[in-house]
């Protein structure tokens, strides 16, 4: 009777079965290193990103700090100068050890959303005028 159970799941199977779930954990623990690995790349600049604004500009304090990656990889930083005025700070990150240009833009001077629909609208009404 116990011999006819033995040939129920073949060993093969069974070899099969343990192989396919030793791999399948592997590549999870795999996945999680990953992650974590460039999640700490991605944002472990971020402090060196900060003490460069604060030493080399006017601002006093660093509120937000993110990442933009178009032709050039930028860290964006959010801060208050002495006034209290808010200004976005774009680092370039260069791989060479030339000094990096710092771009200041004040809070104040960016439009929104409905100003530049409504400058859009005026604009196209003096065009067709």
């Amino acid at each position: 009777m116990k011999n006819e159970y033995k040939q129920i799941i073949p060993n093969w199977l069974k070899w099969s079965i343990l192989i396919f779930c030793l791999f399948l954990i592997g590549m999870i623990i795999y996945g999680f290193t990953l992650y974590f690995n460039v999640l700490h790349n991605k944002e472990g600049q971020f402090d060196q990103s900060e003490k460069i604004i604060l030493n080399e500009t006017n601002l006093v304090s660093v509120e937000n700090v993110s990442r933009f990656h178009g032709e050039q990889l930028f860290h964006v930083l959010t801060g208050k100068d002495k006034t209290g005025d808010i200004f976005y700070a774009f680092l370039p990150k260069v791989k060479s050890d030339k000094k990096q240009e710092i771009t200041m833009i004040n809070h104040a001077n960016i439009l929104s959303k409905q100003m530049i629909k409504k400058n859009g609208r005026i604009h196209a009404n003096l065009v067709n005028i």
